[in-house]
């Protein structure tokens, strides 16, 4: 990349691709850029040339994180002024959002009680 390095480039791509995994790919491999890919929040740091193999991994790796991030679930504490113990259920995953949509369809149906 002309007039910059890869991790140089790194928090801009996570700033502007949030939830995307970069996987840097340099010929330079030492132990401190390594460190500074993986703390700058890089999935994978492949050294060049590429062994297709283990860019077939980091891919899937890559992957395999950002589906367990959406399919994580977050329970968020009521705000302040709110009912006590009415915490608030978040969640991202299409598995949630069903979740989401069978509330709300069972909250407008009539109940017989």
């Amino acid at each position: 990349m002309p007039g910059r390095t890869g991790l140089q480039a790194l928090p801009d791509l996570r700033r502007l691709c949030p939830g995307m995994g970069v996987i840097m790919i340099t010929a330079f491999h030492d132990m401190d850029s390594t460190i500074q890919a993986m703390q700058g929040g890089a999935a994978d740091y492949i050294q060049k040339p590429i062994a297709i193999q283990e860019l077939n991994a980091a891919v899937a790796k890559a992957l395999r994180q950002r589906e367990a991030e959406e399919d994580s679930v977050l329970v968020v504490p009521a705000p302040p002024g709110g009912r006590p113990g009415a915490e608030v259920m978040v969640g991202r995953s299409r598995v949630m959002k069903d979740v989401f949509k069978t509330i709300g369809a069972a909250a407008q149906a009539a109940s017989p009680c």
